[in-house]
C-alpha cells in the first residue's frame, strides 16, 4: 500500500500537477553521501515533510553518474526522522563516541551547519575524535527504523539493485549536525548538494516509477 501512494505521488510529479514539479525540484538533490533526494513537496526546515531516497547500482544510473559511494560519512541530523525501505535492502551502523581502544576507528570530525537558505552548508572542521562501532542492521523491503537526531549512524545499499526509501523527517531540532569522515579522504571546507535540472528530475522519476510497474 505504500508503495502505490509513492507511485500516485510520483505520477502526479511527472504530470506537473498543480507546480508539484516545480515544488519537488527547489527541495531535490544529489545528496553528496551518493544517493538522490526527491522531495515530494515544498516546505521549510520549520515543518515536517516527506521524501524519497534513491541509490541506483553501479552501471544502472539514469542520468550515467559514477560518484557512487560504497558507504556513506558516520553523521547525525538536525531534526529526528522515520524511515520505511521500499525497494532493496539497506544495511544500517550505528556508531557511539569513544576513546581509543582496539575496538574504535580515527575519523575526522565535522560540525556541518545548515544555513538559513540555500543548499550550500558549511563543515568545520573539530579536529580527530574516535567512534565504535555497534552491531549492524540489515533492513529490507516493508520494514522500517526511527533515529533522533543525535545517533551517529551510516547507511549502505546491502544489494546491486535499486534500493529506495520513504524518509519521513521532523523540523528542525537544531542547526547543525556531526559528521565523521575517514581521515584517508581529503579535507573539504564546504559540502555542496547538486540540484536537479527539470530534466534530470523526470528522467530519475520516470526510471523509478518504470522500476515500481515491472514489480
Amino acid at each position: 500500500m505504500e508503495i502505490e501512494r509513492v507511485r500516485t505521488r510520483l505520477a502526479s510529479l511527472l504530470r506537473d500537477e498543480d507546480g508539484a514539479l516545480d515544488r519537488a525540484l527547489t527541495m531535490s538533490y544529489r545528496h553528496p553521501n551518493g544517493f538522490d533526494k526527491i522531495s515530494f513537496d515544498y516546505s521549510t526546515l520549520d515543518e515536517p515533510t516527506t521524501r524519497l531516497h534513491l541509490w541506483w547500482p553501479r552501471g544502472s544510473d539514469p542520468l550515467g553518474r559514477t560518484d557512487a559511494t560504497e558507504d556513506s560519512d558516520v553523521h547525525n541530523h538536525p531534526w529526528t526522522f522515520s524511515s520505511k525501505i521500499l525497494l532493496g535492502e539497506i544495511t544500517h551502523r550505528t556508531f557511539k563516541a569513544s576513546e581509543e581502544s582496539e575496538n574504535s576507528v580515527l575519523y575526522s570530525r565535522h560540525e556541518v551547519r545548515i544555513p538559513q537558505t540555500g543548499t550550500a552548508i558549511q563543515s568545520i572542521p573539530r579536529g580527530p575524535g574516535f567512534l565504535t562501532e555497534e552491531p549492524p542492521s540489515v533492513l529490507c523491503g516493508s520494514e522500517s527504523y526511527e533515529l533522533d537526531c543525535l545517533t551517529l549512524h551510516r547507511l549502505s545499499p546491502a544489494t546491486d539493485r535499486i534500493t529506495a526509501t520513504l524518509v519521513t523527517q521532523s523540523p528542525l531540532r537544531r542547526r547543525k549536525s556531526d559528521v565523521f569522515r575517514s581521515i584517508t579522504r581529503e579535507p573539504e571546507v564546504r559540502v555542496r548538494a547538486t540540484k536537479f535540472t527539470r530534466s534530470e528530475i523526470l528522467t530519475l522519476v520516470g526510471t523509478f516509477v518504470d522500476t515500481l510497474s515491472a514489480g
